[in-house]
């Protein structure tokens, strides 16, 4: 087996996004279309900057639709990639897609779960210290506290969410590649890659949150080109987890 390194892995799979833009760009134009459209739609309903329960409710739908879009041409690439072909059809959304909808869907509800348990544990550790009515009037102690428990939190919680999301990696190519596969087969078959998977993991993120900024702007433009962004780094992503995933 091949040992891989993450460096030339990003390289590789970079240098065949761009010599395939023609192809990408047939499997994404429809998902990106769609996703340019839920983005402004989901900017001009959020006038509010006030998160509330009923303000989450056009995230939610966002993410649902963001993904399904993704869902239309990721598996493609993926079996593109495997199997270069030298002409694709512009949309297709059958059981292979379907299916890594699913996983896309149910990976990113692990990863919100995650995420709202964190915030709420340490909401309430902040309030043992100090209670609401309390909050304004803090002493050193009690900010230093706040601070430490604060800074904890974050760290853990990044760094649970990386580790649980990069171990799910593999159900996407191998749901694309049409392979047996599930939640369980997957972070078992990531284990041996683990270490490289988080640093590509941190790599993929490194890129992609200052492409995603472009996103929440009012701009038309500013959402055409971070989904342009997000869509190319998306696709040389998968790649990268493709080559891991078929060298496990």
């Amino acid at each position: 087996m091949k040992k891989l390194s993450v460096w030339s892995t990003v390289k590789e799979s970079t240098i065949f996004t761009f010599a395939n833009l023609g192809i990408l760009g047939k499997l994404f134009l429809i998902p990106m279309v769609i996703e340019c459209a839920a983005y402004m739609l989901q900017n001009s309903l959020s006038q509010s900057e006030e998160i509330t329960p009923l303000a989450l409710i056009p995230m939610f739908v966002l993410t649902i639709v963001v993904l399904l879009a993704e869902s239309m041409g990721a598996p493609r690439w993926i079996q593109h990639y495997c199997k270069p072909k030298s002409s694709v059809s512009f949309f297709q959304l059958q059981k292979t897609e379907w299916t890594y909808f699913k996983y896309a869907i149910i990976v990113f509800s692990i990863i919100a779960g995650i995420i709202t348990a964190g915030i709420a544990l340490g909401s309430f550790l902040i309030l043992l210290i100090a209670p609401q009515s309390e909050l304004l009037n803090l002493d050193r102690t009690q900010a230093f506290s706040i601070l430490v428990i604060t800074s904890l939190s974050v760290l853990f919680l990044a760094s649970l969410v990386v580790v649980c999301w990069v171990r799910l990696f593999f159900v996407f190519p191998a749901t694309a590649l049409s392979d047996s596969t599930g939640l369980k087969h997957a972070w078992k078959q990531s284990k041996p890659h683990l270490k490289k998977l988080i640093y590509l993991g941190l790599i993929i993120l490194i890129f992609t949150l200052p492409a995603s900024f472009f996103l929440g702007k009012a701009n038309p433009i500013f959402i055409i080109i971070g989904v342009i962004l997000i869509n190319i780094l998306g696709a040389i992503s998968n790649i990268c987890i493709t080559k891991f995933y078929k060298n496990a």
